[in-house]
């Protein structure tokens, strides 16, 4: 689990192997944002769906838009919460990799 002791040991050996410098809240902020980077939402495949209501029932939505919807706001959420983890100081990065340690001050 990113963020655990044993992870922490892990990346540390990695990190010294490549000539890095060792930071453990930057280790753990590049390989969070890794993982949300690869739950990006899929891009709506196909053309637009242009009609945007069901021809048998007038008062419902066409599904094919529903879904295009569905695409967009869930990349767009997906997006914000991207931009607000990738601005966040590395004192609040920090902060998390104690809470998951269990070394948080109370």
């Amino acid at each position: 689990m990113i963020g655990s002791r044993t992870w922490l040991v892990e990346v540390e050996l990695e990190y010294h192997r490549r000539g890095w410098p060792f930071d453990p809240a930057r280790a753990y902020r590049r390989e969070v944002l890794r993982e949300v980077a690869g739950l990006r939402p899929r891009r709506w495949m196909g053309e637009l769906p242009w009609v945007l209501h069901d021809h048998e029932d007038r008062s419902a939505l066409n599904p094919r838009f529903v879904a295009y919807l569905d695409a967009q706001l869930g990349l767009h959420t997906w997006e914000e919460r991207l931009h607000a983890m990738k601005h966040q100081p590395l004192q609040w990065w920090a902060d998390r990799l104690e809470e998951i340690n269990g070394t948080a001050s109370s």
